[in-house]
């Protein structure tokens, strides 16, 4: 623009033809950034950066959410057959957790290997003024220690749901809300005087969420290098202080284990709660016509003669929220040997009584014995002592018919050595040949039914 101008005005007032062709060359020596500049232009690039890492692992809770509350579903409740069949809830959580750390290792190392290949000096520990040797290996054990942390974080989430697929939506917004959203108010918070000691006292309130420890710790180590600059502070800084991410990684390790402690909690409570005694709404003395031979049979299990009888249920009564009564003070008993057929119109109480017996819901009044063990207080008993097929088809898509089998006898305590020869017999009497090797997901409904 500049050379444009000129030829234009000096065409004008020149009689030298040469005027309108001249050539503009400027040579720019910029003087070098100071140490103070190049610090602050780092710790934007890094602030930007570890935002960044902390949206992307907004969406590792959703991915593991949506199996755990998939497998409750009532179209599914796969879990719920893993119980009965024999497997422990800790081991379940457990094999779950193990499961859920294998396939965080992808992205936490990505994470490290993308903050090395940006070259993201405050995190790396090259070329920065208050970091130390022990810099990177502090953002190394943050991620590790967020993956302990925000596995059972997201377990104690899954008992919120009935849906998977609203589960995994509210999971992603509400751990962006309590970990990127926090991250940048606590932020902000510190830039003023007024507001820094109030950020302080709840920053121990939102370090209860894993998402805020990784992106506050993150953020807390760049903050660290720019003021060591700016303030000309001598020295280095352990990364590992409470002024940088000490407090981070303590709340990881301990809400690793209190997060563990609290989903086995949960589900020790939900599984094997007590009956409840007093339900709202419940019109527990209702007259109500019953047929002459269920009368009968109640007043012999009153009277102490089904004592002694593989099933006994006495006054077993369900009522849900709202006052609507599914099982109406069932009691009868099953002699060894039996086969009994539970009969009932559509909305009788079927399904709801089987689940009462396999402890998917708990009674609202009355109680159960199988095989002499009471349903409430020996739940784990109980299901040692039954297989049970239940109303929907609790399989996994993505296991063939014979890892189905062999997975459920193995739960069910059959003997390595015995395990092909059961699993073979079985694949026989159910006709199940041809789709040995399918998955259970694409096999027909019959067949489905079959291999539940």
């Amino acid at each position: 623009m500049d050379q444009a101008v000129y030829r234009f005005f000096a065409a004008d007032n020149s009689t030298d033809s040469s005027a309108s062709t001249v050539n503009l060359k400027v040579n720019n020596y910029p003087l070098p950034y100071t140490a103070a500049a190049e610090s602050v232009f780092t710790s934007n690039t890094s602030f930007v950066a570890g935002l960044f890492v902390c949206i992307a692992f907004t969406f590792l809770p959703a991915s593991i959410v949506v199996f755990l509350v998939k497998e409750k579903q009532a179209e599914h409740n796969s879990k719920h057959q893993q119980l009965v069949s024999g497997v422990s809830l800790p081991a379940f959580w457990l094999s779950n957790y193990i499961w859920d750390l294998v396939m965080y290792i992808f992205p936490c190392v990505s994470a490290l290997i993308l903050i090395n290949v940006f070259k993201i000096s405050a995190l790396t520990g090259q070329d920065c003024e208050s970091c130390s040797s022990a810099t990177f290996p502090a953002v190394i054990l943050l991620f590790i220690l967020f993956g302990l942390a925000i596995c059972p974080f997201t377990y104690c989430l899954s008992f919120l749901f009935k849906e998977h697929a609203s589960a995994q939506t509210f999971t992603i917004v509400l751990n962006f809300m309590i970990g990127v959203v926090l991250m940048i108010t606590s932020f902000i918070l510190d830039t003023f005087d007024s507001t820094k000691d109030v950020n302080s006292a709840l920053k121990f309130i939102w370090r209860f969420s894993p998402l805020f420890n990784l992106g506050n710790g993150l953020l807390s180590m760049v903050t660290n290098d720019v003021d060591s600059v700016q303030y000309s502070e001598d020295g280095t800084t352990s990364p590992f202080s409470g002024d940088v991410i000490g407090f981070e990684l303590l709340f990881l390790a301990l809400t690793a284990i209190g997060y563990m402690g609290l989903a086995l909690y949960i589900d020790y409570s939900k599984t094997f709660a007590r009956s409840k005694d007093n339900v709202q709404n419940d019109n527990y003395g209702e007259n109500h016509e019953i047929d002459e031979d269920v009368a009968k049979e109640a007043e012999r299990v009153a009277r102490g003669e089904a004592d002694d009888e593989a099933v006994k249920l006495v006054g077993l009564r369900k009522v849900y929220p709202g006052g609507k009564v599914a099982v109406r003070n069932l009691s009868f008993g099953l002699k060894r040997g039996e086969c009994f057929g539970f009969l009932g119109i559509n909305g009788a109480g079927k399904t709801t009584t089987m689940k009462m017996l396999t402890g998917d819901v708990q009674p609202s009044h009355g109680t159960a014995t199988l095989g002499g063990f009471d349903i409430l207080s020996q739940q784990i008993e109980v299901r040692r002592q039954i297989g049970y097929c239940p109303q929907f088809d609790a399989l996994f898509d993505l296991l063939s018919v014979r890892e189905h089998l062999e997975l459920f006898g193995a739960i069910k305590g059959i003997p390595q050595s015995s395990l092909d020869r059961v699993v073979a017999e079985k694949i026989q009497q159910l006709n199940l040949g041809d789709f040995e090797h399918k998955l259970a997901g694409s096999l027909s409904g019959g067949n489905k039914r079959k291999l539940s």
